[in-house]
């Protein structure tokens, strides 16, 4: 969690005391912990649907190929691609909002944190309910825990949706404003992200309430009460601020501050790898899913690599061990029954620790071989492949020294 310990445990006492104000609180905290089960649960099981859309999404494409003169197949294929695309966009977010990973910081556009949210909730919530994003920062960047903050605002939307069972109009907007400190006057520079719905609003004697563990306005006791607590948590460990006041005309508009910088001038990498020279290049791929394999060897093929195919990680070293002299690639999934990913990598690393390798998995955020991704050593490709990037990262990869 973003927490630091000392603010962690400040959390704890806070919870352990309205657990023990009220027995509705206990069944709100139960049920946050099935949710949390769920969660779980929607984790463990998006490697598998990452599998299941990889075959859909590349045996698309690959269609697209072989109907190239068929104009309706092509449009046929083409939609099959797209739907494809959008729901492996839903699991990685999926993953990205369920996982319990360590906080990341790294500059972000505010654009791209409210393009997520926006994408997300425009996947989930009622039809309802329209959603109406607009941001107006310049070159402002946030250095932020990207999920912690997406989450923080999730939670915050999550709670319009709710104001909103009829439906109505969400808006996420960003803009920018300085203030000056009361301690030396010093001017520091915010964005600000402003979410706003048209809902029933929340009475003028609740405002200053909202954010305490476990309170709600609804009377229904399976709602948890602490997303909101959670967003303000976030949003301070950041060195931000959350304010919350009655909308114009009806609704609640939360005001999230977030200090920021300007955008350093980044000149474009002009290098341009060299070609691999593909009809003399030999690939292994490794991966337990045959209709993946398969596919895999279809589209190197058609480009002219040589490839030789592993069904599990014992396979693989074996494979490795006999032939290693005349690979030049392997493509290694993480996830497999039997030997895993990370015990075949480190296998092939003894048997050879010049090998070129590209890791790939339907895990992408929090993965349990997270440490060899970060160590910058090998090139990581989410599942499911989209072929085109599939192909430039291996031939980028190849033609590295």
């Amino acid at each position: 969690m973003w927490y630091q310990q000392e603010k962690f445990q400040e959390l704890l006492v806070k919870l352990e005391g309205e657990l023990k104000a009220s027995p509705e609180n206990i069944l709100r905290f139960n049920h946050l912990a099935k949710l949390a089960n769920v969660g779980q649960l929607a984790l463990s099981t998006s490697h598998t649907f990452n599998n299941i859309l990889g075959g859909i999404l590349g045996y698309s494409q690959l269609l697209k190929i072989e109907l190239q003169k068929n104009e309706e197949g092509l449009r046929q294929a083409a939609t099959i691609e797209s739907a494809a695309r959008r729901a492996s966009k839903l699991v990685t977010q999926l993953q990205l909002h369920s996982s319990n990973s360590k906080p990341s910081l790294s500059v972000v556009d505010p654009q791209l944190i409210v393009d997520e949210i926006a994408l997300l909730i425009q996947s989930t919530f009622p039809k309802n309910i329209k959603i109406i994003s607009k941001c107006d920062h310049e070159k402002a960047r946030v250095t932020i825990d990207f999920a912690s903050i997406c989450q923080a605002l999730l939670n915050i939307c999550l709670n319009a949706k709710e104001a909103m069972p009829t439906g109505g109009t969400l808006k996420i907007e960003t803009r920018l404003t300085s203030e000056l400190t009361d301690k030396n006057e010093e001017e520091i520079d915010y964005v600000i992200f402003e979410i706003s719905d048209t809902g029933g609003g929340i009475p003028e004697e609740l405002l200053t309430r909202i954010f305490k563990p476990f309170f709600s306005t609804k009377e229904d006791t399976m709602a948890s009460g602490l997303g909101l607590t959670i967003a303000e948590g976030v949003v301070r460990e950041h060195g931000g601020e959350i304010a919350v006041r009655p909308g114009e005309k009806k609704g609640t508009i939360f005001e999230i501050q977030l200090p920021y910088k300007q955008a350093s001038y980044i000149p474009e990498n002009k290098h341009i790898p060299r070609p691999a020279e593909n009809k003399e290049q030999v690939i292994m791929v490794v991966d337990d899913e045959e209709d993946l394999r398969y596919m895999a060897k279809m589209i190197l093929e058609k480009k002219g690599f040589s490839v030789l195919l592993a069904e599990s990680g014992e396979n693989a070293i074996e494979l490795f061990k006999e032939k290693h002299d005349s690979i030049d690639l392997v493509i290694l999934d993480m996830i497999m029954p039997g030997i895993d990913g990370a015990k075949v990598y480190h296998a092939l690393r003894n048997i050879s620790s010049s090998s070129k390798l590209i890791l790939t998995s339907g895990y992408v955020h929090n993965a349990p071989f997270q440490d060899i991704v970060e160590s910058g050593d090998v090139t990581f490709i989410p599942k499911p492949w989209d072929l085109p990037e599939f192909l430039k990262e291996a031939e980028k990869t190849l033609s590295s020294n």
